[in-house]
Parts: structure tokens; C-alpha cells; sequence
């Protein structure tokens, strides 16, 4: 079996196990390693680690959460392919994501994702919530219940993990109640037809080449 020569870098399991599921479900064979860091700290310690390594890898992806900012989000990959003096990034991501080649045409051709989208804040919660079918019921009645909660001052989740509240309390209310992001893909929960998911499919898509 060959080695991959190309690598995705997620911040954590929840990232690494959703596109696992995706890649089933769209029926295509996976065709690079995913590493899961488990922080942003670790993620970018480790982006830096392979643009400066020489090694068999040919393309780095990468897949980083905005949080409650984008702009820093971004500034701070931005930062750190500018000081590798490699690259020459742009000043802002597009909706489809980053595909960027090198100067030198021997080094890695590097990939960014912000999740939810390459503009807004938030995280993968907020990518899935924006791909759930708009006319779906139970999510028109989580919103309710969440704004709810938050009228009355109850809420005890900070206003970053909004999406991450109201998709758990939507996905508690299908059967089995409880389930993860990934087994929900699997159970087709979540529309492929939207533009971000399609987006976010083709950049995915790059990487597999």
C-alpha cells in the first residue's frame, strides 16, 4: 500500500470523524492522512512543522475554526506562510476555501478551510447547522427552545458554542437521542445540496487528487 503524499490537519476528532463520514457517504475512497492535533495550538505548531520539513508529503490541508472571529482566524495562518517565505497568500480567504501554490514549485501546495465558512465566526457546529434542510421542523423548534433560554438569562453556554446548543438539542430529539455529528451524517440528517457542503466538497476534493 502507497503512503499518502497528502495531509489534512484538524484541530479534533469531531473534524476528522464528520469527513470520514462525509467521504462515505459520498461513496469516494479517502486519499490522505487526516491528523487530529487536538488544540489550535498543536494544530499550528504542527502546519509549521511540515512547511519546514522536508518529507514525501506534496499537498498540507488545513481546517481551523474562526471562533469568534474570522479575521484572526485567518491572520494567523496568513502569518505563519508568510514567515515560512514560501507562499505569498492572499489578504482574504474566498468562500471555497484556500488552494495555494508555492514559490517554489518543490515545496507543498497548502490548502486553508475556516470553519464555518471562510467569513463568519463559529465552528464545525455552525457548518453543519448551515447545511441541515431549511424546512426541517425540529430545528425551527430548537431555535425556539434556545432563544428561550437565552431571553430568560438561563443559558449557561457562552455565545460561541450557540450553534453547538442548538444542533445537540435538535440531534436529541432524533432517534437515537444523543447521537454525534458523524453518526447523524451517516444517517443522512444533513442536505448535500447545499452551496457550502458542495464548496466544501471540492476543496476536500483537491486534496484527494
Amino acid at each position: 500500500m502507497e503512503t499518502p503524499t497528502s495531509l489534512l490537519l484538524v484541530e479534533g476528532r469531531s473534524e476528522e470523524n464528520a469527513i470520514r463520514e462525509f467521504y462515505k457517504q459520498w461513496k469516494i475512497d479517502l486519499n490522505f492522512d487526516i491528523s487530529s492535533e487536538g488544540s489550535i495550538t498543536k494544530l499550528k505548531t504542527s502546519f509549521k512543522m511540515h512547511l519546514k520539513s522536508s518529507n514525501i508529503l506534496r499537498k498540507l490541508w488545513v481546517i481551523i475554526d474562526a471562533d469568534t472571529s474570522y479575521a484572526c482566524a485567518w491572520q494567523s495562518i496568513r502569518d505563519i506562510l508568510e514567515r515560512s517565505g514560501k507562499y505569498n497568500p492572499p489578504l482574504q480567504l474566498c468562500p471555497n476555501g484556500l488552494i495555494l501554490t508555492p514559490i517554489d514549485e518543490n515545496d507543498l501546495v497548502v490548502g486553508v478551510w475556516i470553519m464555518p465558512n471562510n467569513q463568519d465566526v463559529g465552528m464545525l457546529e455552525d457548518f453543519m447547522m448551515g447545511i441541515i434542510p431549511e424546512d426541517n421542523m425540529l430545528l425551527h423548534e430548537a431555535e425556539t427552545v434556545i432563544t428561550n433560554l437565552e431571553k430568560k438569562n438561563i443559558q449557561k453556554y457562552k455565545n460561541v458554542h450557540r450553534a453547538k446548543a442548538k444542533l445537540h438539542t435538535w440531534l436529541a430529539w432524533h432517534d437515537e437521542p444523543g447521537d454525534s455529528v458523524n453518526v447523524a451524517i451517516r444517517k443522512h440528517l444533513f442536505s448535500q445540496d447545499k452551496e457550502l457542503v458542495i464548496a466544501f466538497k471540492a476543496w476536500l476534493m483537491e486534496l484527494n487528487k
